[in-house]
């Protein structure tokens, strides 16, 4: 018959084990998940320096600002959360139909109101606390020529 130190110490091996691979797989997801937000920010930032770009165009012959917007959409699209897309979707649709019809009402007080939104489901994304955009009611972009 095993004494009953043999079967703590056997418990206690168990137990190491156990702990190992939960600290191993809550680590694993860390990593994870710290790797995704890099990405997502990555293209983020791409895609708000694009549409920037876009709006300092107006100043030079340069359109590389437009291929920019595009490939980072298109890559938000796959790495962004539903709500995120969805923002995406509807700042393009505006943007879009402003472009191609020209009667788009209230156009500038709508982008401020979609572009606001997408920033904060974008800034929610990255870092999933709730009162990330607490306090903050209004986003913009700036735009100027640049000196060279």
């Amino acid at each position: 018959m095993i004494n009953i130190t043999v079967w703590v110490a056997i418990a206690g091996v168990f137990a190491t084990i156990i702990v190992a691979m939960i600290t191993g797989y809550l680590n694993r997801q860390n990593s994870l998940n710290l790797e995704d937000r890099k990405m997502k920010e990555q293209y983020y930032i791409k895609y708000i320096s694009a549409i920037s770009g876009n709006l300092n165009s107006i100043y030079s012959e340069n359109n590389d600002a437009v291929i920019d917007e595009n490939h980072a959409f298109n890559i938000i699209i796959l790495l962004a959360g539903p709500k995120v897309v969805k923002a995406l979707y509807d700042f393009q649709n505006l943007r879009i139909n402003h472009l191609k019809y020209h009667n788009v009402k209230n156009y500038d007080e709508q982008y401020t109101k979609l572009f606001t939104d997408l920033v904060k489901k974008m800034r929610y994304d990255l870092y999933k606390v709730a009162g990330v955009n607490s306090g903050l009611n209004e986003f913009y972009l700036l735009a100027g020529k640049i000196k060279e």
